[in-house]
């Protein structure tokens, strides 16, 4: 495209919460309209899903502003988008708006230092949807860990989650002199504070503001002044970046649905949303559909328990039924 001399400058930039921002440069076509805001509209979905933003910035292309405002509207395709990226993560509404490139802003990128060592006792519990675990370790050995019964994401949470996790993870304290827990759960958290999580879907929708919301950040949820969590993808990525004694290193979890996360060359977890679970990694018309946002050929479909349940469906015998391990979803296209 640079050779034939038929590109345009073109940036995408995402503003966080704190004023942290992320811009990523890229090209299109001159006079490829339809091509120029298919590509950018994906794009767009895709760093939106990756690194959050209740804002965004496209500079170097008016047309292609004016497309993606229609389409990150109230009423456009990607109302999901929308009303989850503003109202529900950031608390404010989002904001699409269009320069030229030579305005576009600068990035601000955030990394936080977060473990990396496994001196002293410790205790870490996984909140993901399907069920609960929690593990002791003391000196980076191994103690115990336990595993709880049923399907979390189908309860009212404060009413049961929370009463059995504070038993949970008091009895795994009654045996290691731990001051502070660290929490992988699924989900989105913006400063440390529950935004959206499956653990929480049988919640009520004002108990995201009256005590779900602060479960992290407060001692309302444990026994503890506070606890230090983090996303189930992000901790995938911290202890493979240990492991391998390397960093830049990308984790995914596939559990419930997807997750990653991503230390950076510092070796530093970033500020990103990362829920690749809903960025799209197929773009084919007629990619499986999500059953949330309704979008087609988001991560979740292809790296979760929801992929096996839609792969395992047999294509030999129709005498065998097909996998049910999350209930009845709607049918997709494939």
């Amino acid at each position: 495209m640079r050779a034939g001399g038929n590109a345009r400058k073109l940036a995408i930039a995402l503003e966080r919460q704190d004023g942290s921002r992320s811009v990523f440069h890229t090209g299109i076509f001159a006079g490829a309209r339809p091509a120029n805001e298919f590509y950018v509209e994906r794009l767009v979905k895709f760093l939106l899903w990756q690194r959050g933003g209740w804002k965004v910035t496209i500079a170097g292309d008016p047309g292609v502003a004016a497309h993606i405002q229609r389409v990150y509207s109230a009423t456009g395709a990607r109302a999901f988008d929308f009303d989850f990226m503003g109202s529900r993560v950031y608390g404010r509404p989002m904001v699409i708006e269009g320069v030229t490139y030579e305005r576009a802003p600068e990035p601000k990128e955030i990394g936080l230092a977060l473990g990396r060592h496994q001196d002293g006792c410790r205790i870490g519990f996984d909140l993901g949807g399907s069920d609960r675990k929690c593990a002791a370790v003391m000196n980076g050995k191994w103690c115990t860990a336990k595993r709880s019964s049923g399907i979390p994401i189908s309860r009212r949470i404060p009413a049961i989650t929370l009463p059995g996790l504070t038993t949970l993870s008091s009895a795994r304290a009654a045996r290691l002199p731990v001051s502070t827990p660290s929490a992988q759960r699924a989900g989105i958290y913006v400063d440390n504070e529950v935004r959206v999580a499956s653990l929480f879907a049988a919640c009520p929708p004002t108990c995201s503001t009256s005590g779900c919301g602060a479960f992290f950040s407060s001692s309302k949820g444990l026994e503890w002044s506070a606890v230090r969590g983090g996303n189930d993808g992000e901790v995938t990525a911290l202890a493979a970046s240990m492991a391998l004694g390397d960093t830049a290193v990308l984790g995914i979890s596939m559990g419930t649905s997807q997750a990653a996360g991503y230390v950076n060359p510092q070796g530093n977890i970033t500020d990103w949303l990362n829920e690749l679970a809903f960025a799209p990694v197929d773009y084919r018309q007629n990619a499986p559909l999500d059953e949330w946002s309704r979008d087609g050929g988001v991560g979740s479909q292809y790296f979760s328990q929801q992929a096996v349940n839609r792969f395992c469906r047999p294509r030999v015998s129709r005498s065998i039924p097909p996998c049910r391990w999350l209930g009845s979803w709607p049918r997709l296209r494939n």
